[in-house]
């Protein structure tokens, strides 16, 4: 082999360690200069303030004895609201009241907005008696009522929608 192959195998042999070398070495930092905004993601989390864990006893539902006549034939109906969108009322703050029978458990939420489940935090059943603390609001056509349970849960819920009453008076 002449001194010139010598020579250039040694320089590539060279060029290679080198390469390998290079490649081992933490990388070098690159400052970037961002020229545009950049939009963040959100993370929304729900926090549990409290678990209520006592169930309401049907033993502490009134007596109610059904009539062959309306539940709310015997109430004075009124519009709540100066516009009639929301339809009729029985209730008044101050009212005891119980969901009526033959339907479902009405949805107690944290604020009177009843498009989204996202913002029920309980039921009241059937027949279960409620207080009521605070309203009315007019949402969709529903007149919500904030109740409070026998067991201390507060929320809103809805009335009824001017024909149908999910919430009735016990006087």
């Amino acid at each position: 082999m002449t001194l010139i192959a010598r020579i250039i195998k040694i320089f590539v042999l060279l060029i290679l360690i080198l390469l390998i070398i290079s490649g081992c070495a933490a990388p070098t930092p690159v400052e970037v200069i961002v020229t545009q905004l950049v939009p963040q993601t959100v993370i929304v989390t729900q926090i549990v303030t409290r678990e209520v864990t006592s169930v309401p006893s049907p033993t502490t539902l009134p007596e109610i004895t059904p009539t062959s006549t309306s539940a709310v034939a015997n109430f004075d109906f009124y519009y709540p609201f100066p516009n009639t969108d929301c339809g009729l009322s029985i209730v008044h703050v101050g009212d005891k009241v119980y969901v009526s029978y033959g339907g479902t458990s009405n949805a107690l939420r944290r604020t009177p907005d009843s498009r989204f489940p996202t913002n029920i935090i309980g039921y009241a059943i059937q027949g279960e008696v409620l207080d009521v603390v605070g309203g009315p609001e007019c949402n969709y056509g529903l007149v919500m009522w904030k109740v409070k349970t026998s067991y201390g849960l507060t929320g809103w819920t809805a009335e009824g929608n001017g024909t149908d009453f999910w919430l009735i008076p016990t006087d």
